[in-house]
């Protein structure tokens, strides 16, 4: 079977100073990636929601050996992204904070600080034992139970103003496709769902759109891209339009990056939905970052997950 080869460079190799390292996932992780079939490659577009056949998850081998090469021919800085240039208001590495520190009211490396949104301290905590390179971030969802941080930026620095694009991104791990969570944009004391990206349990990647549905505002779009296990980086790039009765609408890309060791090999920084509607939120809204376990598909099952490298940016559009 022949594939579309479609490279789209970016940031692939060592982040921030970190190891580019993979962990090593266990042999009786090895499992085959359960994937819906028939799914569909969403992309937004002014009349609405449009189709695309799903792009492959399993690359060949001549797939595979082009992208690796092209990952390690590539080193772009975190700040140059697609000509766009932009400045860091939140980042966090985890290495600052010592194993088995918890995250609520923790001061992230640039920001403002951790707060715990829901869940138990203990199950969201810093480790070494996975992570790409140094610690990272493990949330534990108890079964039924459910995990929430929210990383909160200097004030001064992250109020919505129109015309403006956020960029939110972060390094995800999983040991198999039992586990799932969620990274998305928080506007401070706005309800519903927002700009974000799903890892589904036993599903592939899904992504929010505020408009045709019934669920908050809004429904879950399947991208049609499995999620696989290892480690990969997740982006969101919300771009925010001219300001509209004091309220400012975005619509937003988002991206995946699948690093050395993940289970359906590596891929280079690749669109897996585009022009996505998010809600309308007030000017000078607080714009900070969320990660959580969310999955009601699947909240009968523990889940565990880990994260790295989480940034949030903000340039002009």
């Amino acid at each position: 079977m022949m594939h579309r080869i479609r490279l789209r460079l970016g940031l692939s190799g060592e982040r921030h100073g970190k190891r580019a390292s993979a962990a090593v996932v266990p042999a009786a992780k090895r499992t085959a990636d359960r994937c819906p079939a028939g799914a569909a490659y969403w992309t937004g577009a002014s009349a609405g929601l449009e189709a695309r056949a799903p792009i492959a998850a399993s690359p060949t081998r001549l797939t595979r050996s082009l992208l690796v090469l092209a990952i390690a021919a590539v080193s772009v800085g975190p700040n140059v992204r697609s000509g766009h240039s932009r400045e860091v208001i939140f980042r966090d590495t985890f290495d600052n904070h010592p194993d088995g520190a918890t995250m609520a009211g923790a001061v992230p490396e640039i920001g403002d600080s951790w707060t715990r949104l829901t869940g138990a301290p203990e199950l969201q905590v810093v480790q070494s034992a996975v992570s790409r390179g140094g610690k990272s971030l493990r949330i534990t969802r108890p079964a039924r139970g459910f995990q929430g941080l929210r990383g909160e930026c200097d004030p001064r620095a992250c109020r919505l103003r129109p015309n403006i694009q956020i960029a939110i991104r972060a390094d995800f791990y999983r040991e198999d496709d039992k586990q799932a969570a969620r990274i998305s944009l928080a506007p401070f004391g706005r309800s519903g769902f927002k700009p974000a990206i799903w890892a589904k349990a036993e599903g592939n990647f899904a992504v929010w759109s505020s408009e045709d549905g019934s669920e908050w505002r809004g429904k879950w779009i399947d991208t049609g891209h499995c999620i696989g296990h290892g480690w990969q980086t997740v982006e969101i790039v919300i771009t925010w339009g001219e300001e509209t009765k004091r309220f400012v609408r975005g619509r937003y890309d988002v991206y995946i990056t699948r690093h050395e060791g993940h289970s359906l090999g590596p891929l280079s920084r690749t669109r897996i939905a585009h022009d996505v509607p998010a809600l309308g939120v007030p000017v000078n809204t607080l714009l900070h970052m969320g990660i959580d376990s969310y999955d009601y598909q699947q909240e009968h099952r523990e889940s565990v997950t880990y994260w790295d490298n989480v940034i949030m940016e903000v340039g002009s559009k």
